[in-house]
């Protein structure tokens, strides 16, 4: 067992039909992925993803609303 790794891996489990396209697409984008997997340990706003990744503000932005367009993300609140 010394020499196994610890995983960390998470787990989705898409839907079968068009709305797994989408979220395919989405995740497919190592960016959005990185997001994803970020938001998976607790809420972060926007800048603070980008902060976090060391990505343009716009970047980290447009990822969130390709999340939140897939479902895969949603806004807990807003200033």
């Amino acid at each position: 067992m010394a020499d196994e790794e610890k995983r960390d891996d998470k787990l989705l489990v898409l839907p079968l039909g068009e709305e797994s396209k989408l979220i395919t697409q989405t995740i497919a984008n190592d960016t959005a992925r990185q997001i994803l997997e970020l938001l998976a340990e607790g809420a972060m706003s926007t800048s603070a993803i980008a902060k976090k990744l060391d990505i343009p503000l716009t970047t980290a932005q447009y990822n969130v609303e390709k999340l939140i367009e897939a479902g895969l993300v949603v806004v807990e609140k807003t200033k």
